[in-house]
């Protein structure tokens, strides 16, 4: 399990969780799985910064693919627990549909293009 914290002003204002969940295909993948971000600090895109810090992280660590288990905002009826975050913020960030096992809720993943050496190169 890794994570991120976010801080203003010396206070942790949000964090984000990423842990290993079920797959849904053959694709390695790191999992964002849920989110805190303090209440004064709401709509001001700190889930933003902390699916970005987390992308940043699995690109250094050459995670070949990062996945999130988001509520789809648009879908009626759809769960107002949105600890898991918000599919429209995914979508800004560049993750796509997967598959949904629920109609509210998509899997959706960011898929890193990692530069591999090939013999002969340095």
């Amino acid at each position: 399990m890794v994570g991120a914290r976010s801080h203003r002003g010396g206070m942790r204002h949000g964090w984000m969780k990423a842990r290993l969940l079920r797959r849904v295909d053959n694709q390695p993948v790191w999992s964002i799985s849920c989110f805190y971000i303090r209440r004064s600090h709401r709509k001001k895109r700190v889930m933003t910064m902390l699916i970005r810090a987390a992308m940043k992280m699995a690109r250094h660590a050459q995670a070949p693919a990062l996945e999130a288990y988001p509520v789809d905002k648009r879908v009626a009826n759809s769960s107002s627990n949105i600890f898991t975050g918000v599919a429209s913020t995914f979508t800004r960030v560049g993750f796509k549909v997967v598959a949904r096992r629920a109609p509210d809720r998509p899997i959706m993943r960011y898929g890193f293009k990692i530069a591999r050496k090939t013999k002969g190169t340095h």
